[in-house]
């Protein structure tokens, strides 16, 4: 069954109309339900009563049915006076605390029918004061109903708004002071209230949204500590080794001039060891910038990836190796410098653990709505266990495949670049040997 939600507004409107018809039916409820229990009143309702006298059968004047007039007279205080037709007078009653000048507030006048023919006439007065009696209190009887069921209406109208408003809005308050105290999450909220229950879903997904940045601001956290230990831990051992072989130099342990050639050469091994991580450094800050202000254009794949293997030809003619290309022409929508970086990282990573005279294949091609790019290298593969997480910061895949220039930020800008396009990029081991790079980038198909 669907659990439809009433808007405030609706809901005042219905309770407006509710108060101002539902006395008023109560009462008449209330009035029918009196005239169809009581018998014919002489003053509320004369002319049935009137109706009992006034048809007799041939036994009239009969002293039953004066004892009946006459009973009714004196009960209700009625002014009643029966001639015959002779102007004899059959009946005569007048109230004994009726005075002479008493208003009469209206005066009947019936004939007495007997076998169709008029025997007598009856004079029926009604004095005001029972007649005003009478009135007000039904009156007083209706007012009282009426009165009860507004205070009934009102009584129902409060419960319904502490139950499906203040209660929430209540349990929405005790909820954002538990967030302020960082305590656990609130309970589940519910109102028949349309303006309540948007407001409830709003916290909720409020809290929601604080949850994951709480949780997210506390892997950054985590991430910066061990961002920054590996840093400096990085920094400090070449700086250790270079302070050494310095002061080795300068404080004469180095005699002959071969060893301190020696020592130099080491010292600026070092020193291009530390600008190598601090250049890395330079482009991880530099690629979080430029992913956050990107700016594409129609970029042929072909060109730029021949001009990354030229860019790369001295480590490959290094180890000798042999780059087969098998690219599938196509233009797509890049930010060159950025996607130029992010394909030099990967490909870098093929060279540095292929074995020498090894072969890296590059491949790319198109289907429906993306374009793949493949860089398979001969390498040792990956750790099974951190395929997941090796495009992270400072992740790396595995020891055989790590050396003391790498500390794992290449594949973390390559990743963050990729996804700066629209991209994805995933690692996965060969069947035989190696380690396989899939890059997929989103088509442009309106060149």
């Amino acid at each position: 069954m669907m659990n439809r939600k009433l808007s405030l507004n609706v809901v005042l409107i219905l309770f407006s109309i509710s108060l101002l018809v539902l006395p008023l039916a109560v009462s008449q409820l209330y009035q029918t339900y009196e005239n169809h229990q009581t018998s014919p009143n002489p003053i509320a309702e004369p002319t049935e009563w009137i109706d009992e006298f006034i048809e007799v059968d041939q036994s009239w004047p009969s002293k039953e049915w004066l004892k009946n007039l006459d009973e009714i007279a004196r009960e209700e205080q009625l002014h009643i006076d029966v001639i015959l037709q002779n102007g004899t007078t059959y009946y005569h009653h007048r109230p004994a605390d009726q005075s002479v000048d008493q208003t009469l507030e209206v005066s009947y006048k019936y004939s007495i029918v007997q076998s169709s023919s008029v025997v007598a006439t009856l004079y029926y007065s009604q004095p005001s004061s029972p007649l005003y009696v009478t009135t007000a209190s039904n009156d007083s009887a209706a007012l009282t109903l009426i009165l009860f069921t507004i205070v009934f209406l009102l009584l129902l109208f409060l419960w319904y708004v502490h139950m499906h408003t203040v209660k929430p809005l209540q349990t929405l308050n005790d909820a954002l002071m538990n967030i302020t105290k960082q305590k656990d999450n609130p309970p589940p909220i519910h109102s028949h209230i349309k303006e309540v229950n948007e407001l409830t879903e709003a916290f909720t997904s409020m809290n929601r949204n604080l949850q994951r940045l709480q949780n997210e601001r506390s892997q950054l956290e985590h991430d910066r500590d061990r961002f920054m230990s590996s840093i400096v831990h990085d920094l400090r051992t070449p700086l250790f080794s270079l302070k050494g072989y310095l002061e080795g130099i300068t404080t004469g342990v180095v005699e002959t001039e071969d060893k301190k050639a020696h020592y130099l050469s080491k010292s600026l091994r070092q020193a291009w060891r530390m600008d190598h991580l601090l250049t890395l450094l330079s482009n991880y800050n530099r690629s979080l910038y430029l992913t956050k202000h990107i700016q594409t254009t129609r970029t042929p794949i072909i060109p730029l990836i021949n001009e990354l293997i030229e860019s790369l030809d001295y480590p490959i003619n290094d180890k000798q190796l042999m780059i087969v290309t098998k690219i599938e022409s196509y233009t797509l929508s890049l930010h060159q410098e950025l996607m130029h970086q992010a394909l030099e990282n990967v490909l870098t990573n093929a060279i540095r653990y292929s074995p020498s005279n090894g072969t890296i294949k590059i491949e790319g091609f198109s289907d429906d709505q993306h374009y793949v790019l493949r860089i398979t290298d001969e390498g040792p593969g990956i750790q099974s266990s951190k395929l997941a997480e090796i495009f992270k910061p400072l992740v790396q895949g595995d020891e055989s495949r790590n050396t003391y220039t790498h500390i794992g930020l290449g594949l973390a800008i390559s990743q963050q670049n990729i996804a700066s396009h629209g991209g994805q990029i995933a690692a996965y081991n060969s069947e035989h040997a190696g380690a396989t790079f899939v890059i997929t980038l989103p088509l442009f198909k309106n060149y």
